[in-house]
């Protein structure tokens, strides 16, 4: 994706959301959690990496306003289950999450993987500008659908915490 469609694209973002104070940031390691308070509600959300290898395979899945981050190399993720709402942890032993409350596991990119979950992690709208990840933590979008594995990420360790 060239630098003016990502300009363009941004520029309707940000008309559609003149009004809600957006978060910018240039993640350092992955993964990189961050917390902002909103009136009546809080939200947690954590960037990933998405690997580019995978984007072929994300483009049959996933709609342009998530793909125009992906394609970037990120992925931005609510880390609330979808399920009970319960904050997915991240076990690094195993590269995955993991739903304590109804014990969904998700693989990196937030993509249901087992469990009772109706869709993968939710996504924040965001989109990458001058080199910054500008994420809307008021626009949820909808998971990717169960049996979506974009990455063909394995566990590479145990999934359950300690």
């Amino acid at each position: 994706m060239t630098g003016g469609v990502i300009a363009s694209g941004f520029a309707a973002f940000a008309r559609s959301r003149a009004s809600v104070a957006r978060i910018r940031t240039k993640p350092t390691s992955f993964p990189w959690f961050m917390e902002v308070e909103r009136p009546r509600r809080f939200r947690k959300f954590v960037v990933m990496r998405y690997p580019h290898a995978a984007l072929s395979a994300a483009e049959d899945v996933y709609p342009e306003r998530i793909l125009a981050t992906m394609r970037q190399g990120f992925v931005v993720l609510s880390r609330l289950c979808p399920h009970d709402y319960a904050n997915v942890r991240w076990l690094s032993r195993s590269d995955w999450f993991f739903c304590p409350g109804c014990g969904a596991q998700y693989n990196a990119v937030g993509e249901s993987r087992v469990g009772p979950t109706p869709r993968g992690l939710d996504h924040l709208a965001s989109l990458v500008v001058n080199g910054q990840l500008d994420i809307d933590p008021d626009d949820i979008l909808p998971g990717a659908p169960i049996g979506t594995d974009t990455t063909g990420q394995k566990i590479t360790g145990p999934i359950f915490p300690d």
